[in-house]
């Protein structure tokens, strides 16, 4: 490794096209670790942001995706791209998804959890008239369901029916998911998994 380092490098003038062949084969390589990193409904999630060692394509994938990660005892992070059936997560279908957590399910961290959608190839958040980008433990007047789970609701308009404090406000395009909890429960990093995405047709 260290040879052909020098080989391309040595004279200051780097080989570029080599150069270039080889970052983006490495950028392929942090996209595949990161997509194939789901679990079982589709959430990516590490356990080891911010203490990833000698794991470079791990530590590569947490920078590229999770820029700023915490250690494990300070928040969880997990992300999604898919559905609980696998399709990508797409604004264009007007009922837009729910997320709903069963009682078991909904986080007690010692701090804040929090579920936000941002744009599929940039991370922004996604604008919207109400500039409101999260539906978290402390949104005023969150609205608990009889049996005592929680939905949030992922739609482009409000659904008929749906609290405005359940609504999690998205675009018509592509976006992805980030469920967030700071101060989490003893443990909770090794054996919480969120609820799938579902379509709401």
């Amino acid at each position: 490794m260290s040879e052909r380092f020098d080989t391309l490098f040595r004279s200051g003038n780097a080989d570029t096209a080599v150069f270039s062949a080889a970052a983006r084969r490495a950028f392929a390589a942090i996209v595949n670790e990161y997509m194939t990193h789901a679990g079982p409904t589709n959430w990516t999630h590490y356990t080891n942001y911010g203490w990833l060692g000698g794991q470079v394509l791990a530590r590569a994938t947490a920078d590229e995706f999770g820029q700023g990660g915490n250690l494990a005892e300070t928040a969880i992070y997990y992300n999604a791209f898919k559905d609980i059936s696998g399709q990508p997560l797409d604004g264009s279908n007007p009922s837009g998804y729910v997320l709903t957590f069963k009682p078991e399910q909904i986080p007690h961290p010692t701090r804040f959890w929090s579920v936000s959608a941002y744009t599929r190839e940039t991370e922004a958040v996604i604008r919207n008239p109400l500039r409101k980008y999260s539906v978290a433990n402390c949104t005023p007047s969150l609205q608990m369901n009889p049996d005592g789970s929680l939905s949030i609701y992922v739609a482009p308009q409000q659904p008929e029916g749906v609290p405005a404090a359940n609504w999690l406000p998205i675009g018509a395009g592509g976006f992805t998911l980030w469920q967030r909890i700071y101060g989490p429960e003893a443990g909770a990093n090794e054996t919480y998994v969120p609820p799938g995405i579902a379509r709401s047709d």
